[in-house]
Formats: C-alpha cells, sequence, structure tokens
C-alpha cells in the first residue's frame, strides 16, 4: 500500500522539475515553436513563425476568431463603416487602449502604421502591394483623434478590412527620440561595422541587413534628411563621390560593367509632415558569383519568402576590398 503513494509523490516531483520556473508577476509568454522565425519585424518578414509570435506581441484593429471566422473589434469601437460609394471607411479607436508609457492609442497611430506598411524600405515584395494597390491614404479627424478615414484607390473586396490586421506602431515613440526609423538603423550598423562598406563625412554605403539580391546596398546619408532639396553644398559633393567610389567597386568587383536597378526614395510631396522619411539611395543588382553567373527571382522566391545566396556581411567583405579605382583605369 505504501508503494503507491510513494510512487505518486515521485510521479508529480518529476512533472515540476521538467517545468522551468518563472516570475508570474512579469508580463512574459513561453511558446515552444517548431522552427525560427525569419524574423520579427513587424513588417518586413512574413513567415507563419513570426505570425504566430507577433499574435502574442503585437495588436491589430480587429481579430479573428479561428472557429467563427468572423472578425470582432480589438481597438475599434465597431468595424468599420463603409461610405456610400464603397471607397471610404470610417473608424473609431476605443479610448481606453493606452501604450506602455500611458500615452492613449489615437488615429495619428494608425496613420503612421499604414505609411511604414506602404514604406519601400520595409522591403516586404511579397505583401506590400497588396496594401499600395488600395490603400490611398488614412486621414485623421481634426475633432476627435480617435477615429481616422482610409480612403481606398478603387472598389475592392479587400477595402473594408485591409487596414484592420497591420500591426499598430506608436508615432509618438519616433517623435520622443527625435529621429528616423532609418536613422536609429544607422546607428547599429556602426556599432558592428560588418555590413559598412565605405563612408565619408555625410554618407554612408552599406549592405542592410535585410538585402535580399547578393551586392543589394543602400546609400543613406548621416543627417536626416528627408529629400534631395534638403542636402547642403558638402553633403552634394559626398553624395556624388560616394555614388562614385560604389559604383566603381560593383565594376571591379567582377571586372565588368556591373548591372543594376537603382532608385532614391524621398518624402512623398503630398503637403503633409513626412518627417519620419530619410532619405536613401538602394541598388538592386542581378550578379552573384561572376559577370556571368546572376541571381534570378523565381518559384518559391516569388511567392513565399527570397533566400539568400550569400549573406550580407559576406557580400560587404568582398565589396570593401575592391579599389576605389577602375580596373580599366587600374
Amino acid at each position: 500500500m505504501t508503494k503507491k503513494p510513494i510512487i505518486f509523490i515521485f510521479f508529480i516531483s518529476l512533472l515540476f522539475s521538467c517545468v522551468q520556473e518563472r516570475d508570474l508577476s512579469q508580463n512574459t509568454v513561453i511558446a515552444h515553436i517548431l522552427s525560427q522565425p525569419d524574423g520579427l519585424h513587424p513588417f518586413n518578414d512574413n513567415s507563419v513563425m513570426r505570425s504566430f509570435i507577433c499574435a502574442y506581441t503585437q495588436k491589430t484593429l480587429v481579430d479573428l476568431d479561428l472557429e467563427t471566422l468572423e472578425y470582432s473589434p480589438s481597438l475599434l469601437k465597431t468595424l468599420p463603416v463603409p461610405s456610400k460609394d464603397n471607397k471610404s471607411f470610417y473608424f473609431e479607436l476605443k479610448d481606453n487602449i493606452r501604450w506602455d508609457d500611458g500615452t492613449q492609442l489615437t488615429g495619428e497611430d494608425i496613420a503612421f502604421t499604414a505609411k511604414l506598411m506602404l514604406c519601400p524600405l520595409t522591403n516586404n515584395a511579397q505583401i506590400r502591394s497588396n496594401y499600395s494597390t488600395v490603400i490611398e491614404s488614412v486621414e485623421v479627424d481634426k475633432n476627435n483623434p480617435l477615429k481616422f478615414t482610409m480612403h481606398a484607390q478603387n472598389i475592392h473586396w479587400d477595402n473594408r478590412l485591409i487596414l484592420c490586421m497591420i500591426y499598430i506602431q506608436q508615432k509618438n515613440y519616433w517623435d520622443k527620440q527625435g529621429s528616423s526609423l532609418l536613422g536609429d538603423y544607422l546607428k547599429q550598423e556602426f556599432e558592428s561595422g560588418e555590413r559598412i562598406i565605405l563612408e565619408n563625412d555625410t554618407f554612408v554605403a552599406l549592405i542592410p541587413y535585410w538585402a535580399v539580391w547578393p551586392y543589394e546596398t543602400m546609400i543613406v546619408p548621416k543627417r536626416h534628411v528627408i529629400s534631395i532639396s534638403e542636402l547642403s553644398e558638402q553633403e552634394v559633393h559626398d553624395y556624388a563621390k560616394i555614388l562614385q567610389k560604389l559604383t566603381i567597386r560593383y565594376d571591379n568587383l567582377f571586372e565588368t560593367s556591373f548591372p543594376y536597378s537603382a532608385g532614391i526614395h524621398q518624402a512623398p510631396t503630398n503637403g503633409e509632415d513626412n518627417k519620419y522619411w530619410h532619405m536613401h539611395m538602394s541598388f538592386y543588382p542581378p550578379l552573384l558569383r561572376s559577370a556571368e553567373v546572376k541571381k534570378f527571382m523565381v518559384g518559391y522566391e516569388m511567392f513565399a519568402n527570397p533566400q539568400r545566396d550569400i549573406t550580407a556581411e559576406f557580400a560587404a567583405q568582398n565589396l570593401k576590398n575592391c579599389s576605389d579605382t577602375h580596373y580599366l583605369k587600374a
């Protein structure tokens, strides 16, 4: 008879020994997942595991009931109300939603979040077009900061809920920091130095950690400017010099006229306050291992997640090792 209680006590002790004790006063959740997510960025990454984790760490305007497949308001008082032409949708936030610092969630946060999703820097080519082809603008009510309107480009079946499933970000955080998102990112890159190719007094050229193309790069001004028109005379000179040096290194890498697509990202000219923007120039070159071997975005990479053939750090080091003198003049 004494064996059964002893076995029971041993079994219970064994169970408790397998559970890690944690402080329940902390706002934490411990979950075991099958694989690592591609990242935890609320906009750049898009894997299933990332979405699973973000379901705990991020908030959306509405929730989806997985049993009934019905949407219900989470941060909103009611589901969005459409206009007669179904091209505008009216929202009102609950008045008791606050951020960790105690400030209230407002329509400005929603408008800021929409701009982040539409920003080319999100580098989420798989889903960004889902939003950029639908959302025209988000307008905050001047008389009530909890009300806002999303204007759609055309009539679309997804108009009503397109804004509702984006992870909401706090605009006031960036205002307090007095810096741009890209400016804060530059600080991290300077701390590690691994992906920086070259720099001068006012500009830096680097390979971003999220780069998809093998030798994808960015040229970024060190000062927070939103467009070329804000550059000083010295910055214009430095911009030209770093652009020249970077493209020479491209040619020197495989001793060929290096092909690439390039674009300058500047703030929208919509008359609004776009101080969150940070001007930058991006290069998307297709060459991979030689002048003849190219990377192609096909199959899985077009419809799921792009795959890196080489790391950003390896690519940066290769470009660092290239000379500033063009190989045809060496």
